[in-house]
């Protein structure tokens, strides 16, 4: 986002409004309202540039709509949108004036749960036998499984592993294990954020005497890390959650150790011959 010097000029006026309001806040911890302050600073910077928004206080819907769409459009993932929007609600709900009480909700947004060009891509491992229907039908050209299927119609390429670890305070009673199961861990009362797809239903079928404190938003899973004692699942796929008073401990279960293809139908490989090299 550009900006001219009036752009600029009400962009100061909002930050020095949001100022008064982060500075004599003490809710949360350090690291949490300083992450939502950088969030919400992106916020203001969009404001300004589009709306030439004067008073923080007149925040509405139409913006919060509009900085979605904006951050779509860009090819912002629902989970980023998801940790932007928490933010940003957590600010307005600070505001001593504000015009509306609530500003949308993730369902109201469209975005209670990940989409992709309106389809869900958060699959459930009941979904996967679809999605192989679906390449054999001529729905879906490619799909990314955990398996390899065994069907003579698919043919399947390696794209790239994951492996689990429980994610333990030092101070528990395992954390000092160098692996370990999930039947070891099963009956601990464990965080759990909700939007994993095929791991959600295999982790609530392996650890069936444990109870899960299922997190939505990103921000509140995060803060719930840094200030709890429970254990949560971290992965090596992508930078997870880290804390200084956690210790990553693998999971020797094959279930919780995968390696994920690219399927696709088998009369159709020579469009895929470069990635079979």
């Amino acid at each position: 986002m550009g900006g001219s010097m009036l752009n600029n000029n009400i962009y100061i006026n909002l930050l020095r409004q949001f100022e008064r309001h982060f500075k004599h806040n003490r809710q949360d911890s350090i690291k949490t309202r300083h992450r939502y302050r950088a969030a919400f600073l992106r916020f203001l910077v969009f404001l300004a540039e589009f709306f030439r928004l004067e008073k923080l206080a007149n925040l509405a819907p139409k913006h919060v709509y509009s900085y979605v769409n904006y951050l779509i459009e860009r090819g912002a993932s629902v989970a980023y949108i998801k940790l932007e929007l928490s933010a940003i609600r957590f600010w307005h709900d600070k505001l001593s004036e504000r015009r509306y009480d609530k500003l949308p909700t993730n369902e109201q947004l469209g975005l209670d749960r990940r989409t992709y060009g309106g389809v869900d891509r958060t699959w459930s491992m009941g979904e996967f036998p679809l999605l192989m229907d679906g390449v054999k039908n001529g729905t879906y050209e490619l799909v990314l499984l955990p398996f390899c299927p065994e069907d003579s119609e698919l043919q399947c390429i390696k794209f790239g592993e994951e492996h689990l670890s429980f994610l333990l305070p030092k101070r528990h009673r395992l954390a000092k294990r160098k692996s370990l199961s999930v039947s070891e861990m099963n009956g601990e009362n464990m965080l759990l954020f909700q939007e994993i797809g095929f791991w959600h239903d295999l982790v609530l079928d392996k650890m069936p005497d444990s109870r899960f404190l299922m997190q939505t938003e990103r921000y509140t899973f995060l803060e719930l890390i840094e200030n709890s004692s429970m254990p949560v699942f971290t992965t090596d796929a992508y930078q997870g959650p880290e804390s200084h008073d956690r210790v990553s401990v693998p999971i020797t279960d094959p279930e919780f150790n995968v390696t994920y293809y690219l399927v696709f139908k088998r009369e159709n490989k020579k469009q895929y011959e470069l990635l079979m090299k």
